[in-house]
């Protein structure tokens, strides 16, 4: 028994888990720099034993905290959102969210990324305080011909500030703003539009393929990058 308890000590010491938001462990599994990691969704087991999809950043807090107290090597991803500090062994991605990553990376996406450059060509300190939308345009017999985005709601003032900060230019607009409700509309947009063999796939293994390499350096920040791989260093 005690050298079966010893066993089940070492084993553990000798995995790393990555614990990350919502579904997107199907792209994260797929870095280089995560292949001998277990990447998991952070939600806790439902009663069939899946993931419950949909876990938000503070689950991965969270999920980090509890297996960090039990010993386990455990590190959380987790979108940037509007956060600017981050607490230990939780690493944001240098995007709002994944889908910012799959805006900038897939080419599927060019229509909307000229759209965006167009709308905000000289208007960007007006865009960047507001929620868009992408609305969906009909021809006469009801098929899709193109789309519109449009202002929805002003945003608070406290993330005003926060992206008045962060989105100067159009690449900085298309990487930190909150646009994955459009993200998301727009492939449906491209599918009515092209054809459901055509649909965007970007929460997959066809996003890494679409980045410069399978690595986490054109997903973190330089600094994250670095601080991530020291910590990791560590327990190596």
């Amino acid at each position: 028994m005690e050298n079966s308890s010893r066993f089940f000590e070492i084993s553990k010491e000798m995995v790393k888990y990555v614990y990350v938001e919502g579904t997107d462990y199907f792209f994260y599994q797929g870095l280089v720099e995560l292949s001998d990691f277990v990447v998991h969704a952070a939600g806790t087991k439902g009663n069939d034993n899946s993931e419950v999809k949909g876990s938000s950043s503070s689950d991965v807090i969270r999920r980090v905290k509890d297996e960090r107290k039990k010993g386990v090597n455990a590190f959380g991803i987790i979108d940037k959102d509007y956060n600017t500090e981050f607490d230990e062994y939780i690493y944001p991605i240098d995007f709002y969210c994944i889908e910012n990553i799959a805006l900038l990376n897939i080419e599927e996406f060019y229509e909307l990324r000229r759209a965006l450059e167009q709308l905000i060509e000289g208007n960007i300190g007006v865009y960047r305080l507001w929620l868009l939308e992408l609305k969906l345009v009909r021809n006469a017999d009801r098929r899709v011909e193109t789309f519109e985005i449009n202002k929805v709601r002003e945003l608070s003032d406290n993330i005003k500030s926060y992206f008045e900060s962060v989105i100067n230019c159009v690449q900085t607009f298309m990487r930190y703003m909150n646009l994955k409700s459009l993200i998301v509309k727009y492939c449906d947009f491209h599918k009515q539009k092209y054809g459901k063999e055509n649909q965007i796939k970007y929460k997959s293994n066809d996003l890494i393929g679409k980045l410069p390499e399978s690595s986490l350096k054109y997903v973190f920040s330089d600094s994250t990058y670095l601080r991530f791989n020291a910590d990791i260093e560590k327990i190596t």
